[in-house]
């Protein structure tokens, strides 16, 4: 179900989840925090990185303001100097430069598009509506060439239009508002996606609420293409500069890689580097195993162990990480997950006590030898299935791209080692809670008693004690509970059980072996108490002036799984009193359907009807490691002043499709 422990054992049936209800009703919806101020404009380094080294023009030396963007911008193939072979960045940007700058741009981006990403080509070019567009355009003006196709793409678009809709006039420089409208309207077009205006953008001229263009000022601020000039003024009627327009261009660029919708400019290659061995091996607890690394250039090197359902082999030999920011390009770095007692006891031959499961080194003689162990019996419960991963990143973090893979370290993966304590005993019936499991060996740790780390920024997996191996096997009677919803529970199904099964889960029954087992694995997480004692769910003040129909809530992950996404739900609370004095609870009498939980009144015993509850939203964890808890916020912005109203923060964890309140 999680890696990593959440809750306390719950309590008996649905009521778990009602003790939680009670504390956030009545709820009357008072004000809403302050809004969060703009980010700040991308940063273009990854996007660029690897590019050629010099001046990219004669007149754009190293330490101009703009270096940076006009070298990428070439790099791409975005831009090109005037016929003297300088760029002129201070020159006003014409309305055909920017139409060629914006359509090499969308080429560009579509040719980068993220694997698994469907990105929007420009059409081809429409008929030419415009009299002053040509070569020779029909009022027998100077020609537009290079620059027809391009601005007649856009306009087919609908990203660029005319001045009037006959005439285009291609000389005219465009002005600051006049670029943001099109920057904007070509990522949505290109992307297939409706950028955000809502960050908060402010200018003290006010070029957010313009009657034409704020709409596009605030999505290209929140998107972090555009700022204000030196006196914070956005000066949306002044020219547009080539300097400027590149600077904003390549900005476009870098929101798309870092929303996972293109790549870098320039794929670095990963070249895994070579360990041995690099397959599967189950050890006893005590008994070392023994890796090698070859080949290697002088440098410094990190080794790491890994909890093995953090690595993922894909089919062309590569491995994927799970990480801190999944699916994206920034701060996006591998995380090891829990890895019990494991830790590197030697290195080069030089031993170590232990424990430790990262270390810097460098090579001997190109080559690195080194053994991870556990203890005979470790003081703190057994260990776990892990990989060694060696890589050369000089911050001693993997840094992973927006495909979840290194994106510049050289590294190397090692052949997983489950080390697992003495096999259970042959029958007899058990009730313990999952430390680690190998799928590979249809087998897992299971211990007679966990205590959890006490919640905070240090708190870890907890700790495990009176652990021992178990398998399961085609032939055992194998039954899947969710202890809330009787719709997720699937009896003697030997598949589900494996994908299931996960560390915190509690497995139960009699066990057999060689004989067959009868066993159900109960899909729950013991866990410390939540962040705000017996609850997890609480409603904050919001700020004074705000809204009234605005209600915060904050609640803490406890340690949550993998990967995973807080729904916010809500519903209207049941009045179960009178006039004079009301008093509310939260739909449960259909609580194992959450979250269709209505329910019709009855006369006896008099209930009142109860509601559904309906999706708000959600909110990412951050952590998905659970190496620290965290506390999250969500805003209710629609709930109805002066009513009460019921929250749920639910978890969907990927794993095994299990639905948990908080």
């Amino acid at each position: 179900m999680s890696n990593r422990g959440r809750r306390t054992k719950r309590l008996a049936g649905s009521f778990a989840v009602l003790a939680m209800f009670a504390t956030l009703v009545p709820i009357v919806a008072l004000a809403t925090s302050a809004s969060a101020a703009p980010p700040p404009v991308q940063d273009i380094s990854a996007f660029c990185a690897g590019g050629p080294a010099g001046n990219p023009f004669p007149d754009v030396p190293p330490g101009d303001v703009f270096f940076d963007e006009i070298s990428c911008a070439k790099d791409a193939g975005v831009v090109n100097g005037k016929p003297d072979g300088l760029f002129h960045e201070n020159d006003g940007a014409s309305r055909a430069q920017e139409s060629s700058i914006a359509a090499r741009q969308a080429d560009t981006m579509v040719s980068l598009a993220e694997a698994g990403q469907t990105l929007n080509p420009l059409p081809a070019p429409g008929s030419n509506p415009f009299t002053d567009v040509g070569d020779p355009p029909p009022d027998g003006g100077t020609p537009t060439a290079p620059h027809t196709a391009n601005i007649l793409r856009l306009n087919a678009a609908g990203i660029i239009e005319g001045k009037t809709p006959t005439t285009f006039d291609p000389s005219a420089f465009i002005t600051r508002f006049q670029f943001v409208k099109i920057e904007v309207l070509k990522l949505e077009f290109v992307l297939g996606t409706t950028l955000d205006d809502t960050c908060g953008a402010t200018f003290p001229d006010g070029a957010e609420n313009d009657a034409t263009f704020g709409t596009f000022v605030k999505k290209a601020t929140c998107a972090g293409i555009i700022q204000g000039k030196t006196d914070g003024a956005f000066h949306g009627g002044d020219q547009q500069t080539r300097g400027q327009t590149v600077a904003e261009t390549m900005r476009g660029f870098a929101f798309a890689n870092a929303g996972g919708f293109i790549t870098t400019l320039h794929q670095q290659p990963t070249t895994l580097l070579n360990i041995t061995p690099t397959d599967s091996a189950t050890n006893p607890l005590g008994t070392g195993r023994n890796y090698t690394v070859s080949g290697l250039a002088a440098g410094n090197y990190n080794i790491q162990l890994f909890n093995c359902d953090y690595v993922h082999m894909n089919p062309n030999g590569s491995f994927s990480f799970n990480g801190t920011n999944p699916d994206t390009n920034t701060n996006n770095n591998a995380q090891s997950g829990p890895t019990g007692s494991a830790f590197i006891s030697s290195i080069n031959n030089t031993p170590n006590t232990g424990p430790v499961n990262q270390f810097a080194v460098q090579p001997n003689g190109g080559t690195i030898i080194f053994t991870v162990n556990t203890p005979s019996a470790p003081v703190d419960g057994p260990g776990a299935c892990v990989a060694p991963v060696i890589f050369n990143g000089s911050n001693g973090v993997l840094e992973l791209g927006n495909d979840n893979q290194p994106n510049a370290d050289l590294y190397g993966v090692g052949g997983s080692t489950f080390f697992v304590p003495a096999a259970a005993s042959a029958n007899g019936n058990i009730d313990v809670i999952v430390q680690a499991v190998d799928k590979a060996s249809h087998s897992f740790i299971g211990c007679d008693t966990y205590n959890p780390d006490p919640i905070g920024p240090t708190a870890g997996p907890g700790q495990f004690s009176g652990c021992n191996l178990f398998t399961y096997k085609q032939g055992d009677t194998l039954k899947v509970t969710d202890p809330y919803f009787a719709q997720f529970s699937v009896p003697s199904d030997f598949a589900k059980f494996e994908m299931n099964i996960s560390p915190y889960d509690e497995v139960t029954g009699a066990y057999g072996d060689p004989a067959n087992s009868n066993l159900e694995l109960t899909d729950f997480a013991p866990a410390p108490p939540p962040l705000f004692g017996p609850n997890s769910v609480q409603v904050v003040p919001n700020a004074a002036g705000s809204p009234a129909n605005n209600v915060t809530l904050q609640f803490g992950d406890s340690t949550t799984p993998s990967a995973s996404t807080y729904l916010i739900f809500r519903a209207p609370a049941t009045d179960n009193g009178n006039a004079a004095n009301p008093r509310f609870t939260c739909p449960a009498r259909n609580i194992k359907n959450f979250p269709t939980t209505n329910a019709p009144a009855t006369a006896n015993p008099p209930q009142p009807a109860e509601a559904d509850y309906t999706l708000l939203g959600s909110v990412a964890d951050t952590d998905p490691s659970g190496a620290t808890n965290r506390i999250y916020t969500f805003v209710d912005t629609t709930a109805t002043a002066g009513s009460a109203v019921c929250y749920a923060v639910v978890v969907l964890d990927g794993t095994s499709a299990h639905v948990a309140f908080l």
